[in-house]
């Protein structure tokens, strides 16, 4: 079944591995647990970290994955029934396909959520893919881009999540935006296998202010 999976994927491998595409998913688990998740490739990573901060900005892996997480407390918001939510308990994983999972809690009845995500709008056409994979819940696929200024809302509608805005968001069902989504999934378990080591830009001193 996983070979199958691979074949089928192939012909996206590069755009899932481009800087600009990237992707925000927001998970529950079989214990009724969420998390909320953003991936990147690395180097989509480097280059806001690098924009911000420059490539001297750093000197090791954790004050890398610091900067990650100063920039997303300023660019990501996550919105549930009307109410900012609190992302606790933040990890970085960094690989070849590098992410950023954080704790939320979620009420049981949810009704709406609404995320936004600015992390990469500096990257030439960059994209991010949102998805809500919740528990009875039908699986649709939405995009952040420069046309919605990286923020959508959704409401639950017929056991689904749809635009409560379709004027001013985007939406992507395309067979193409899964496989970019499944691939983007498939790489980042094979590479917490392998456990790639992160660039060697991670080497290079920090500017004190």
């Amino acid at each position: 079944m996983m070979l199958s999976w691979c074949w089928l994927l192939l012909p996206f491998t590069m755009l899932a591995h481009s800087t600009a595409q990237s992707s925000s998913l927001l998970v529950e688990d079989n214990n009724g647990n969420y998390t909320l998740q953003v991936r990147a490739s690395l180097a989509a990573f480097e280059y806001v970290v690098h924009e911000e901060f420059t490539a001297q900005g750093y000197t090791n892996p954790q004050e890398f994955e610091a900067l990650v997480l100063k920039l997303l407390s300023k660019q990501l918001a996550l919105y549930i029934n009307d109410k900012k939510v609190s992302l606790t308990n933040p990890r970085v994983k960094l690989g070849h396909e590098s992410l950023v999972v954080y704790h939320v809690s979620v009420p049981a009845d949810v009704e709406n959520v609404a995320i936004t995500n600015t992390l990469f709008k500096t990257i030439y056409k960059s994209k991010n893919l949102f998805i809500v994979l919740k528990n009875g819940i039908q699986k649709n696929l939405f995009t952040l881009d420069n046309t919605n200024q990286y923020s959508i809302a959704l409401k639950i509608e017929k056991d689904q999540f749809v635009l409560v805005s379709a004027a001013n968001s985007s939406k992507d069902f395309s067979k193409i935006g899964w496989y970019i989504l499944a691939f983007i999934l498939l790489v980042g378990a094979v590479a917490r296998i392998i456990k790639p080591k992160p660039k060697k830009e991670i080497t290079l001193k920090v500017i004190k202010d």
